[in-house]
């Protein structure tokens, strides 16, 4: 595809099993590693959400604590019959190595399975770290930018009870560059669903100078993934959760300079991802 043409990364219309080769997939396609005979079998965990049996629990516990879901009856329907015509993989797990692209998908994988993968991330591109944002934070005003198909439930909630004046911009039916132009003129990128890894959004916001605001779920709750201050950080689980994010929120419109200080640590994090990537590689493959 094009837009992936900047990775060098040629195309191939088969790979060759062969013992000084490896074969690398996505945790959704890890049963097709029970085809590689000699090859080093390799599954990179992006997102241990699209794992079959933990995202349906994962559904389940989210509706159970209020939380919502981001599939529809039909859709969670779907998702339980394919994981009951899913065969457990026990076997295939501990004869592959395993990446994780996040310290969140590491502890499932080390707790969940006993096995201990590598850490192999990934970064935002040079082009699209920015520099100077176009519009100064203070001069953005009450925006807050949102994925409408994450969270719907919890960000419906905190809608439903902010100030009018307050402008919603939902980041759906954009190009790429659309979407770093809402996040630009953007107070607050307002992420309240689950995190199934190291998220780009939250990323590219802070280099935007918006500031990320992030539920604890998922990765968002590690902070090896997401190392925002505490204080950008809500519990949807604690009694006050409506509460506090609205009070933060305020916060940040008040002092929108003090606030997007406050993520300088993690937008030069930000910056410093294709260099982490690049040592992440060399110490899985080469080390």
């Amino acid at each position: 595809m094009a837009e992936y043409a900047v990775y060098d990364a040629p195309e191939v219309p088969s790979y060759e099993d062969r013992s000084d080769s490896a074969v690398v997939v996505p945790e959704i396609a890890i049963d097709r590693l029970a085809r590689v005979r000699h090859a080093t079998r390799i599954c990179w965990w992006l997102s241990i959400d699209k794992s079959l049996a933990f995202r349906f629990a994962r559904e389940r516990g989210d509706i159970a604590q209020g939380f919502g879901s981001d599939l529809d009856i039909h859709g969670l329907s779907r998702l339980s019959a394919r994981m009951r015509s899913a065969r457990p993989r026990r076997g295939l797990i501990q004869s592959s190595i395993h990446l994780a692209q996040s310290q969140y998908a590491w502890a499932y994988l080390f707790a969940t399975h006993n096995v201990l993968p590598r850490l192999v991330s990934d970064y935002i591109r040079p082009e699209r770290t920015g520099s100077d944002p176009p519009i100064a934070p203070e001069d953005r005003g009450p925006t807050i930018a949102f994925n409408p198909l994450k969270g719907h439930a919890l960000t419906s909630r905190v809608m439903k009870a902010s100030p009018p004046a307050i402008t919603w911009i939902p980041l759906e039916k954009m190009s790429p560059a659309g979407v770093g132009d809402a996040l630009a003129r953007s107070a607050v990128y307002l992420d309240l669903g689950q995190q199934p890894g190291r998220d780009r959004l939250p990323r590219e916001a802070a280099l935007r100078f918006a500031v990320s605001i992030v539920a604890q779920r998922g990765a968002g709750a590690f902070v090896e993934d997401t190392p925002i201050p505490s204080q950008h950080r809500v519990d949807p689980r604690r009694p006050d959760f409506l509460e506090s994010t609205l009070s933060l929120i305020e916060d940040v419109f008040g002092a929108p300079r003090a606030h997007v200080d406050l993520q300088g640590p993690y937008r030069e994090w930000v910056r410093t991802g294709q260099s982490v990537f690049v040592s992440e590689v060399k110490c899985a493959f080469f080390d």
